[in-house]
C-alpha cells in the first residue's frame, strides 16, 4: 500500500525526535548539534513540524478524494434520474421544445403543490 511508505517515515522522525530530545541533544557522547548544524531543539521541532504537515496532507488528500467520490455518486445518480425521466442519459439531445414543456409541467407541478399548503 502506497501510505506504508509515508506513515513509516512519519513514525521514523517522531521515533528519532523522541530518542535526540531524550538524550539531551546528544549522540555518542557528543552535542548533536557539532553533526546537524542545528540546535537540538530546533532539529526535533523541525522533525515533528514536517511530520504533522504529511499527516496534515495526507488527511487533505483522502478529503478531496472523498469529495471525488461523492461528486461522482451524485453525477451518476443525476443521470440516473435524467435517463428516467427522458429514455436517455444525455439529455441537451433533446429538442428545445421538449425541455420547454417540462419546465411547464414543473412549474405548474410546483404551483399545485403551493396551493395545496395554502
Amino acid at each position: 500500500m502506497k501510505g506504508d511508505g509515508i506513515a513509516k517515515l512519519v513514525e521514523l522522525c517522531l521515533r528519532i525526535a523522541n530518542i535526540v530530545d531524550d538524550n539531551g541533544g546528544y549522540c555518542n557522547g557528543e552535542q548533536f548539534n557539532e553533526d546537524i548544524g542545528l540546535g537540538y531543539k530546533a532539529f526535533t521541532g523541525y522533525l515533528r513540524k514536517g511530520a504533522k504537515a504529511v499527516i496534515d496532507l495526507q488527511a487533505s488528500y483522502y478529503s478531496a478524494l472523498d469529495l471525488k467520490r461523492y461528486a461522482e455518486i451524485g453525477e451518476k445518480e443525476a443521470l440516473d434520474l435524467i435517463e428516467d425521466i427522458f429514455g436517455d442519459r444525455d439529455a441537451v439531445t433533446l429538442p428545445d421544445s421538449y425541455k420547454e414543456e417540462f419546465r411547464a409541467l414543473l412549474k405548474k407541478l410546483d404551483e399545485d403543490d403551493n396551493e395545496e399548503v395554502h
